[in-house]
């Protein structure tokens, strides 16, 4: 029982973790924007409760200094005014404090977004110069219309009227399912992952940087399990996840056999769907996950 309940708290955990690093910036600018109101609320406060006493105890105590003689007001003027800076001052602290705060959690929530933008743009930028390129060298190969048909997948279709004659025969653009799962390890990301958002550009920042991170992690322990991605993926573990994987710097006859880089498949210029979804027209995506199938002889 208290295995169940450690295994559920850091599994608890986890999925914390992966809540927050998923929605840092909108938890950073919620929190700006609650903090920012908080600050205005309280100096609202602090000036209606207190700024009327402080300024007629400052009145008061200038009468009294008037009263002094010249060279003894003075001193005491100037006392008086410090003192007053400095009760207002303590007034107002917490509200400018929270205030600061919020501007700063907003500033930080847009800079974590213009972070995930970069690594974005910096992706589609070289995934459209890489798709240019090649539909420019099938063009030069098979001419502009065999291009177009091949990236449009078109077939002609003759359409016939009930007696059997043919009627006209027009152009279509079909889809070809088949071998669309290439591996037992491809999973697709999609509404079943927590991590899921209705918003394709979204979950290919999010994939990015798990990929990221996975290479990351690779690099740093020397072995990844395809099981540890999964899990940051949100995807069901499978017992072939629990061998499967990657070896960084494999040495000799395994340098070829084991993956050092950690690869979704999300670049795959050749795949239309991959396409579609980098392109902001499909909110999910098969991964293809290019591990080994074993690498517990290699560790």
């Amino acid at each position: 029982m208290k295995l169940n309940i450690l295994q559920i708290t850091v599994e608890s955990l986890k999925s914390l973790k992966r809540f927050y690093i998923r929605r840092k910036p909108r938890i950073f600018m919620a929190g700006g924007l609650v903090l920012s109101a908080a600050g205005t609320v309280t100096a609202c406060a602090a000036t209606y409760n207190h700024i009327d006493k402080i300024l007629d105890h400052h009145r008061s105590n200038m009468e009294a200094a008037d009263e002094l003689p010249v060279e003894e007001s003075g001193k005491e003027k100037v006392k008086i005014v410090a003192e007053t800076c400095l009760d207002i001052a303590k007034i107002y602290a917490v509200p400018v404090a929270l205030s600061a705060a919020g501007y700063g959690s907003i500033i930080y929530a847009n800079h974590i977004q213009e972070q995930r933008q970069a690594v974005l743009s910096d992706a589609l930028s070289t995934l459209g110069a890489a798709y240019a390129a090649y539909r420019k060298r099938v063009e030069e190969k098979y001419g502009k219309d065999a291009e177009r048909d091949i990236l449009t997948d078109a077939s002609t279709v003759t359409v016939y009227d009930e007696n059997g004659n043919e009627v006209k025969s027009e152009e279509v653009s079909v889809c070809d399912t088949d071998g669309l799962i290439e591996s037992s390890f491809d999973k697709f990301f999609d509404s079943s992952s927590r991590n899921w958002e209705d918003n394709a550009e979204e979950n290919y920042s999010f994939l990015i940087q798990m990929q990221r991170e996975c290479n990351h992690i690779l690099r740093t322990e020397g072995y990844l399990f395809l099981k540890d991605v999964y899990e940051k993926c949100d995807i069901p573990i499978t017992k072939a996840s629990l061998v499967a994987g990657w070896v960084y710097n494999a040495k000799g006859e395994d340098a070829d056999k084991y993956p050092d880089v950690v690869d979704f498949g999300l670049g795959d210029i050749h795949d239309i769907y991959k396409r579609r979804f980098v392109n902001g027209y499909e909110n999910c995506v098969l991964l293809h996950f290019n591990c080994a199938a074993n690498i517990s002889d290699a560790i």
